[in-house]
């Protein structure tokens, strides 16, 4: 079992992603730990249907970019293959997780996020899991996958509340 992962298998009904905090926390009987970190984006579910689409239009050209975990502990360099991956591809399917046990694999995958941003500057996503594979997704600076999204700045802003009198009637403004 990997050793940077191994504490997983005791904490699985503890583990807590709180997005609303900006915090990530995991908590065994024997350890807490907790990391606060800014959010730098937030993915939609619209814009994780388009990240699985484009991992299937990748994966079916063979383009998609895959790591391959390897079967004892992976170590730092792992992390860094997967870092390195994330930086040339922004889209990258990750192999072999937990292969022992498939009930791990979805902690385990949301581990390896959690260090690879403590470990990297950029945000880093799980877009889903399925089998023992996981798809990450990074945007690099620049993007090379556009990510639409209906949101402009200001878009929303309050109409201005007509003037009224001392018995609640607006006042007609005459121009």
């Amino acid at each position: 079992m990997p050793s940077t992962f191994r504490f997983l298998l005791g904490i699985l009904p503890f583990f807590f992603w709180t997005e609303t905090l900006h915090a990530f926390s995991v908590t065994s009987p024997t350890t807490t730990r907790t990391w606060t970190t800014t959010r730098l984006f937030a993915v939609t579910p619209n814009q994780i249907k388009f990240l699985r689409k484009e991992a299937a239009r990748r994966l079916a050209r063979k383009s998609l970019s895959q790591v391959f975990l390897p079967e004892n502990d992976p170590a730092e360099e792992t992390l860094q293959s997967i870092q390195q991956a994330l930086q040339q591809h922004e889209l990258v399917q990750i192999r072999g997780i937990s292969r022992d046990n498939i009930r791990h694999v979805y902690a385990t995958a949301q581990q390896m996020v959690l260090e690879l941003n403590l470990l990297s500057l950029k945000e880093v996503e799980l877009i889903e899991t399925s089998g023992h594979s996981a798809l990450l997704y990074a945007p690099a600076d620049p993007p090379r996958i556009i990510l639409r999204s209906s949101y402009k700045e200001g878009q929303w802003t309050k109409k201005p509340k007509k003037t009224r009198d001392h018995r609640g009637q607006i006042i007609q403004v005459e121009d």
